[in-house]
């Protein structure tokens, strides 16, 4: 959510109840297993995507629409080296479908989505997702699956 919404940087909170009865502790995070592991994926996630996510993002070559009012979906676009990338996310503890639409996608291309092992295959300028509460879904597609390419 903070790297969609322009973060340069990115704080933890590290403070926290690590057990249902526990006490508040300053160290947390890093007290906690499952939190750290998960904390240790997300770090890993972007410093891989590291070149991508520093590039400028693409202005008004995409759009999403949320088939539930109650929870928006926030995303931006960007290109690097020889793809496309989409980062997403559910705004709201709460699920939805989502159809982002991307000027010039061709009917068929496919969409990876990253780290989730699977592939979406994109209708014409369109391909649609389901969003868990607060879920992020990062994409990825050729340049060649979109009519021209985007500046």
């Amino acid at each position: 959510m903070q790297i969609i919404h322009g973060a340069t940087g990115i704080i933890y909170f590290a403070h926290g109840i690590t057990s249902p009865n526990g006490p508040f502790q300053e160290n947390a995070l890093v007290s906690d297993r499952v939190m750290m592991s998960a904390l240790s994926k997300i770090n890993a996630q972007i410093h891989r995507l590291t070149r991508v996510i520093k590039t400028p993002n693409l202005e008004n070559t995409s759009t999403v629409i949320s088939e539930n009012p109650d929870v928006p979906v926030a995303h931006i676009m960007k290109k690097f080296n020889d793809a496309y990338y989409i980062f997403s996310i559910s705004m709201r503890p709460k699920f939805t479908n989502a159809t982002l639409s991307i000027k010039g996608l061709k009917a068929g291309a496919q969409i990876e989505v990253i780290d989730e092992d699977r592939t979406i295959i994109a209708e014409d300028v369109k391909f649609s997702d389901i969003f868990s509460p607060m879920k992020v879904h990062l994409y990825k597609f050729k340049i060649e699956d979109l009519g021209g390419e985007i500046k």
